[in-house]
């Protein structure tokens, strides 16, 4: 009986440890927030790692994109309250601008 109960507190101690990793790693995977305001991207320059995931949000009334420069990825126009996500799943720099204004660039850094 003994063997029985300490193999059922061994299960749920696992399952539990699971569970704890799970919420973890969730924790750390949330998303980098880049804001579209005031026709600027802040921030100008987000570092991030390998597998993260950058989230872009419009608060701007004017539209804008998320395009970039190598082509690699592009929102389309944005509305305000729009957002674009996009995972970056290598390392290196990534520079991008707005195709509807040429003085908004920003990079992401991934590392």
């Amino acid at each position: 009986m003994k063997n029985y109960i300490l193999c059922v507190l061994l299960a749920v101690s696992v399952m539990f440890a699971g569970v704890l990793s799970a919420a973890a790693a969730d924790a750390v995977a949330a998303p980098v927030v880049v804001t579209i305001e005031g026709s600027a991207f802040s921030p100008e320059v987000a570092v991030i790692k390998i597998g993260e995931e950058v989230v872009w949000k419009n608060r701007d009334a004017a539209a804008h994109t998320v395009t970039a420069n190598d082509g690699s990825f592009d929102s389309g126009a944005l509305s305000q309250g729009d957002e674009f996500r996009r995972k970056f799943p290598s390392a290196g720099i990534f520079k991008y601008s707005c195709d509807n204004h040429a003085w908004m660039g920003a990079r992401i850094e991934v590392r």
